[in-house]
């Protein structure tokens, strides 16, 4: 089977997804990944195929700064309600769009997985019609991913729907105790990885499941 990760570029992006990736790899799959050119260096030094594309972290923060200056004033949870869809969703996901639904068409995954901050993957597992994989924390998408998906369609041509796309979210608890890359920036597998590859690797469970009730879809 063929598997497209998915990531931001960050540490906090890439590491916690890349084990579950080595995981994959080990039970035979075809295996790449999509992030910007910072955070290329973990997924090369596991072995994994790069497919380079979208926004750097300096890249998408100055742009965040450019158009929402009056963000910097805010604090605590009110600056992180305003930065996950302003910062990953309309600067990140548009600059990453392009490239990663062009790497898709011409390499045809039978999967793409990706973490819970990539609002760009579920919109191109979608326009292709693969499952779609949501690894690590983070709350539904919410109507600005909606809207986001609304400022793209254009590009996905008239053959898409615009439904949900067909998710799965797979959370190994090891995320939350155990740091994913080691000291010589390998990455750390953990028992429960190998078993969320294996829940992955069941397309039994791969069944639809709809990211928000139709009255979000505004």
């Amino acid at each position: 089977m063929r598997i497209l990760f998915s990531s931001s570029s960050g540490a906090g992006h890439v590491q916690p997804v890349l084990p579950l990736a080595v995981a994959m790899r080990e039970r035979g799959h075809d295996v790449r990944w999509f992030t910007a050119a910072d955070g290329t260096r973990w997924v090369r030094a596991a072995g994994i195929h790069i497919a380079e594309g979208g926004a750097t972290g300096p890249e998408r923060m100055a742009e965040y700064q450019r158009r929402w200056p009056e963000h910097a004033t805010l604090r605590g949870q009110e600056r992180a309600a305003k930065m996950f869809p302003f910062l990953f969703g309309a600067v990140t996901a548009h600059a990453a769009f392009p490239r990663l639904f062009e790497v898709a068409r011409e390499w045809r995954p039978d999967l793409v997985v990706s973490e819970a901050a990539d609002f760009a993957a579920p919109i191109v597992a979608a326009a292709i019609g693969v499952p779609q994989v949501t690894t690590g924390m983070g709350p539904s998408f919410r109507s600005t991913w909606w809207r986001w998906v609304g400022s793209v369609r254009p590009r996905l041509g008239r053959g898409w729907s615009g439904a949900a796309p067909i998710r799965r979210s797979v959370r190994p608890p090891v995320h939350r105790r155990v740091p994913a890359i080691d000291a010589a920036g390998r990455p750390r597998l953990h028992r429960t990885h190998r078993t969320a590859a294996a829940a992955v690797d069941d397309r039994r469970r791969l069944a639809p499941e709809r990211c928000c009730p139709p009255s979000h879809r505004d």
